[in-house]
């Protein structure tokens, strides 16, 4: 009997071996029988509203009153990484932190600032300038164009396209996503049991650091853009993690490293990003700095393909 592992890496070779064939059949499967995560993607209300950029600020901005995301559910973990991989993948002037980690997560908003849900996973990076520790969103997919188009113009997250199946709230919590008819990630939880709230907010990894992502394209350049994340956490519980990363090199996760057993944390939250968009927000700000268009040239095919 194939292992877990097996049965992942040897799917993602057949997908990308026989393209049209299997791996097609994959992506059509998953996507037309989506059995948790469907329910946020399909009942959408309609927006009446015509389009005008003026609502869409309104919606979306980062300095708007009110969270963006709301009674988010998450399922995440924070993990040691290989240290050669971060710091590839950080942009300068940020470096690994000591030891050098990133949060893994899988999240489903059941309702947003933007007027429908969406579901999404993220790999954040952690990393190091001046004695201040910052996030980087190094992978993050979604299964919302609109949400990939403002995530990915607005505050540089380098989102793409997935299917991304997931129960946050189960009793054995999980998270599975797949790209291209590719198995990524899949989180396996167990063992599910209560902590404090106040502490997990106090602690948390998405409240706790300020992030700095990139935006821009070779041909232009990039810059750094820092922004502030707020929460107000619901409910936290604990969690047993077995984390299984397929074998695709289009999202090369499996180079990090990471352990497959985890302690992770099932939070529902309210979350909001402040600051950031219009300028630098304090002179300790990384916003507006030049990212070299060396590291643009390799990080680039990483964000998009």
């Amino acid at each position: 009997m194939n292992t877990r592992r097996q049965f992942l890496m040897c799917s993602g070779a057949v997908g990308a071996a026989l393209g049209t064939g299997s791996g097609l059949a994959a992506v059509l499967g998953a996507d037309g029988n989506r059995t948790r995560g469907a329910d946020i993607v399909a009942e959408k209300p309609v927006l009446r509203e015509p389009w005008s950029m003026a609502r869409t600020t309104e919606m979306f901005g980062t300095n708007s009153p009110g969270p963006t995301w709301l009674k988010a559910e998450m399922l995440s973990f924070t993990a040691e990484v290989d240290r050669t991989t971060a710091k590839v993948w950080l942009p300068p002037p940020l470096v690994p932190t000591d030891p050098p980690r990133a949060v893994v997560f899988v999240a489903r908003y059941p309702m947003t600032k933007l007027g429908f849900g969406y579901n999404e996973a993220g790999v954040l990076l952690q990393g190091s300038y001046h004695d201040q520790t910052y996030m980087h969103c190094t992978w993050m997919v979604v299964d919302d164009d609109t949400a990939l188009i403002l995530g990915r113009e607005r505050l540089g997250f380098p989102k793409k396209m997935a299917v991304i199946d997931a129960n946050v709230l189960a009793a054995a919590p999980f998270g599975t996503i797949e790209r291209k008819g590719l198995p990524v990630i899949e989180v396996m939880g167990s063992n599910v049991r209560a902590i404090d709230p106040v502490v997990a907010s106090a602690a948390s990894e998405f409240n706790s650091m300020p992030f700095v992502n990139v935006v821009g394209e070779p041909r232009s350049g990039g810059r750094l853009l820092q922004f502030a994340g707020e929460q107000k956490v619901y409910r936290a519980q604990a969690v047993d993690l077995e984390v299984t990363f397929g074998n695709s090199d289009l999202d090369p996760l499996y180079r990090l490293g990471m352990a497959s057993r985890q302690t992770g944390t099932v939070t529902v939250v309210d979350m909001a990003v402040r600051g950031g968009q219009q300028g630098a927000s304090d002179e300790h700000s990384l916003t507006g700095t030049a990212v070299p268009a060396e590291w643009m040239a390799k990080a680039y095919p990483f964000r998009v393909w």
